[in-house]
């Protein structure tokens, strides 16, 4: 379909430059202008088409065309208001007549250079636009029962979100099969160390994909999961904010901050880097003859997160040490630290205190 318009708007800008002379406006160009300025969004659509688009998440893969083919439209509007302003200057209103129209105090060649590069411009955004649009991830996504399993223990305090996992373009896994067992079944899902796994929050009710979480790989189904791998999720009580944790052999893989708004998932940052730094600071601070000679084998690992009855302080524990050191530096904790939420959905994590076990 963007191909189709290309040719199209190609086509109209080759003709506009080799007629560039001619200033005759027939009926025909008026049922054409009106036929384009009929395909504009309406407001209330340009504007949720920008409340999706702001928050990385489209409605949809179809639904991302649509408002991309509408910004399109708009920015074409904007520039067609623009030159009839211009032209405005010169004359107060187009002149009608029944053989023709014509724009009056416009010379030609400026009224014909500027159309053309009106279809030029027609042309770049037509194109460029969708595209655009497919590099963000479609959230919201109608999702069949058979396109993903959920995860146990994730859900949100009112049940309305869950954690899952699936296989990437596949809809259709025959999850029983998995639940009782299918070990070769399940090998050839997951591909490559397990390149073909995706993680998700699913909206429990409408079963739809809230949106992907990036960079998390893990599964658990029957008597199988990701080897040394853990998933766990702390959300708040409005079910705004999720903290999911991916575990790991000797450290976590992921720590991340996820927001969601009116459905969607808005933004995932990553919190687990500044979470270990300030711990690094801290016991550097308080154990200052252990810690320095260990801190360059020493790892920090964090277990448990969970939220505080406030929604901006949650608590984690902390293991650091030494892998396979049979003895040397250790210590083990009990963080508190505290989330600050920011406008455009990020979130910024800093520590409150520690408290050794």
């Amino acid at each position: 379909m963007i191909g189709v318009s290309g040719c199209i708007t190609s086509y109209v800008a080759l003709l506009a430059y080799r007629r560039r002379a001619d200033v005759s406006i027939t009926r025909m160009d008026w049922a054409f202008l009106a036929a384009a300025l009929s395909t504009l969004p309406a407001a209330g659509r340009a504007d949720r088409c920008a409340a999706e688009g702001a928050g990385g998440r489209g409605a949809g893969i179809h639904d991302g065309l649509n408002c991309a083919s509408q910004e399109n439209g708009a920015l074409l509007s904007s520039s067609f208001a623009t030159i009839s302003k211009r032209f405005g200057k010169q004359s107060k209103a187009f002149t009608y007549s029944c053989r023709s129209c014509s724009l009056a105090g416009v010379s030609p060649p400026n009224l014909m250079r500027r159309t053309f590069i009106l279809a030029l411009l027609t042309l770049i955004t037509g194109c460029a636009g969708p595209v655009a649009n497919h590099s963000q991830h479609a959230g919201n996504e109608a999702a069949s029962p058979d396109s993903y399993y959920l995860l146990p223990g994730t859900a949100s305090p009112q049940a309305t979100y869950s954690l899952a996992w699936g296989i990437s373009n596949d809809s259709h896994v025959d999850w029983k099969r998995l639940e009782n067992g299918d070990d070769a079944y399940l090998d050839s899902l997951l591909g490559d160390q397990g390149q073909n796994i995706r993680n998700y929050i699913v909206h429990k009710q409408s079963k739809q994909i809230v949106g992907t979480l990036r960079g998390v790989r893990y599964f658990n189904i029957g008597n199988r999961s990701e080897n040394h791998g853990s998933l766990s999720a702390a959300w708040t009580s409005d079910e705004q904010l999720v903290l999911v944790l991916h575990g790991g052999k000797w450290t976590f893989q992921s720590f991340d901050a996820v927001t969601l708004r009116n459905g969607h998932l808005r933004r995932q940052t990553d919190i687990g880097k500044p979470m270990t730094t300030a711990i690094g600071k801290w016991l550097a601070q308080h154990y200052p003859a252990q810690y320095p000679s260990a801190k360059d084998k020493l790892v920090i690992n964090l277990g448990h997160p969970a939220f505080k009855a406030n929604n901006i302080n949650f608590t984690a524990d902390i293991l650091a040490e030494i892998p396979k050191a049979e003895d040397g530096f250790t210590f083990e904790g009990k963080g508190t630290f505290k989330v600050q939420k920011h406008s455009n959905g990020s979130v910024s994590v800093s520590l409150v205190s520690i408290v050794a076990k």
